[in-house]
């Protein structure tokens, strides 16, 4: 019999569902678990399989990765939007199915999808209490979701029912004895000897009743002188009548008592549901006022981040930090001089993953440019238009299009954007190497930037879009906004470049690998290594600030399981000597 159900879609998760899987299989029976790959026996019919298995599931685990929300299919529709995909109905059927825990688990930097972007038989799931599953943290993040399944699935203790001594009494008075009262349907007991002593100690008063009743009535006693035995016969009958007819009375009273306290009991259940559920819209209103003043200050504190446009863009590289564009459609470009620096983190720098080193000097020999900000929706669209960017049109998380950065992108989505600026302009556009990004990052082309984790200095929530409940070196926390913000909001560096650091990661031509041993020291991206997964760089909306650093590295998946709401694309141009 399953127990806990593992929902998840396969284009968004399969590789974590398959370990936590393995991980629950530790702490639970086989049997309690039920995913569709190991748990469906060869030959069934898998929807019928489904039905049966959610009948029997208390806890149904929906897994949510970055790109749950807009997987579509073969046409471009989104599959959450089809009435017949299977994710979409086995969370319906586990909303609808009253006593299953309904849990979200956020996979990696997935957040909770807004009710609004779900169907609207999908919209509680955005009511529900999430946990979080990060590959950084698995084993941690397994163990907590572990004792809160082991909580979900504790038996409820029975329910002992205890009748009303006025009710008991009434009973027994009215000629139902213990035998009766422990043999009716949910009332129902096992005997023992204290059982016994209880319905004794219950049915005495009434029986005490009884014999005083028979004691005093006029049939018990013997005929008095000059009373015929027919006349004492007769007494009998009448008394016996009279007896039954209190018998019935008090039966009837009984019944109106029991259905008296039943609807008592109904009424003050019906209250406390009522008193609680006001009490939750209470909570939800003051909750969403909250939440509303919160996000009111996050935008107040990413105002002073807005930064105007430059009034005018040239046609062409012009001097270096002066913004260009190839075409109307094209992203603004800002050329980058010649420089040295120092690639990595100093062993001291707070936050240093050791995949940060050894730090090694990158000489850039010649002029390159740089998208002055990532790519946007509108950019992205305008590919799209012209039949570009492999047909893919990614989603928004419901946060909006047009100078939001474009997300749901993978490296190689990001490489077919390039090749499509590249045909369209006749200039060579391509991702950044590993090099020129943090090169580009810190800003400058002395060694005065090489220590520094920040161009900008001390990190707060208003020099950059992360996670700012999170600190770093005591800096102040504030709520987080956890969405992205336009792509031309914001300080620029020394370079004339805007967030570079926080908002989208983006990524970079490099294939990963754990360490600079090997890195070319002329800036060129390397590619041996791990080629399946490719390196992002500059940290997220929802990351903490550490992982804004301008050494921070990541990697992720090169193909469309790469895809997610953290990660988006930074360009860069060659300018011909």
């Amino acid at each position: 019999m399953a127990s806990i159900f593992i929902s998840y879609r396969r284009a968004d998760s399969a590789g974590l569902a398959g370990r936590l899987y393995d991980r629950l299989e530790r702490q639970f029976r086989r049997q309690e678990l039920f995913i569709d790959i190991d748990s469906i026996q060869a030959g069934s019919d898998f929807t019928q399989a489904l039905d049966r298995t959610l009948a029997l599931s208390r806890v149904v685990l929906v897994l949510i990765g970055p790109g749950w929300l807009d997987i579509r299919d073969g046409d471009g529709n989104r599959r959450l939007d089809d009435p017949g995909d299977f994710v979409r109905l086995e969370i319906e059927a586990s909303l609808a199915r009253p006593g299953v825990a309904v849990v979200p688990v956020l996979l990696e930097d997935a957040v909770m999808p807004a009710a609004a972007a779900l169907p609207e038989s999908l919209r509680p799931l955005a009511r529900r209490q999430a946990v979080e599953l990060r590959t950084r943290r698995f084993g941690p993040d397994c163990d907590d979701l572990v004792r809160t399944l082991k909580v979900l699935l504790k038996p409820d203790k029975p329910r002992s029912f205890v009748l009303p001594a006025t009710a008991a009494l009434l009973l027994a008075a009215a000629g139902f004895g213990f035998a009766a009262y422990k043999s009716i349907g949910p009332f129902a007991r096992d005997d023992s000897e204290q059982q016994r002593k209880e319905a004794s100690a219950l049915t005495a008063p009434a029986n005490a009743v009884r014999g005083d009743l028979a004691a005093t009535s006029p049939s018990a006693q013997a005929p008095a002188a000059g009373q015929t035995l027919a006349s004492v016969e007769q007494r009998r009958v009448d008394d016996a009548q009279a007896a039954e007819t209190k018998t019935e009375e008090t039966r009837r009273l009984a019944v109106a008592n029991t259905e008296a306290l039943a609807k008592a009991e109904a009424a003050a259940k019906a209250e406390a549901a009522s008193k609680a559920e006001t009490a939750a819209k209470a909570e939800a209103a003051a909750k969403n006022e909250g939440a509303a003043k919160a996000e009111d200050e996050a935008r107040m504190r990413l105002a002073s981040l807005n930064m105007p446009k430059p009034a005018a863009v040239a046609r062409g590289p012009g001097p270096v930090g002066t913004a260009f564009q190839d075409c109307e459609n094209c992203p603004q470009m800002v050329p980058l001089p010649p420089g040295r620096f120092t690639i990595g983190s100093p062993a001291t720098e707070r936050g240093r993953n050791p995949d940060e080193g050894p730090q090694r000097e990158i000489v850039i020999a010649a002029s390159f440019a740089v998208s002055r900000h990532a790519v946007s929706f509108d950019d992205w669209d305008a590919c799209l238009a012209e039949g570009g960017c492999n047909a893919h049109r990614p989603g928004d998380y419901n946060w909006g299009r047009g100078q939001n950065p474009v997300i749901f992108v993978s490296w190689a989505d990001a490489r077919a954007y390039a090749a499509w600026l590249s045909q369209k302009t006749g200039q060579a556009y391509r991702l950044l190497s590993e090099a020129e990004w943090e090169y580009a990052a810190r800003g400058c082309a002395g060694p005065r930037c090489w220590g520094e984790p920040f161009w900008f200095g001390p990190i707060t929530p208003e020099k950059a879009n992360y996670d700012w409940r999170q600190s770093y070196e005591g800096s102040p926390k504030a709520q987080a906004l956890r969405r992205t913000i336009a792509v031309d909001s914001g300080q620029p560096n020394g370079f004339g470049l805007v967030q570079m650091l926080g908002n989208v990661r983006h990524w970079v031509e490099d294939c990963w690998a754990a360490s600079y041993d090997g890195m070319p020291g002329d800036g060129s991206p390397r590619l041996g290594g791990d080629c399946s997964r490719r390196v992002t760089r500059g940290g997220s909306w929802s990351d903490e600030p550490k992982a804004l650093r301008a050494a921070a590295r990541s990697w992720e998946i090169a193909d469309a399981r790469g895809r997610s709401a953290q990660i988006g694309i930074r360009l860069a141009r060659v300018i011909a000597p």
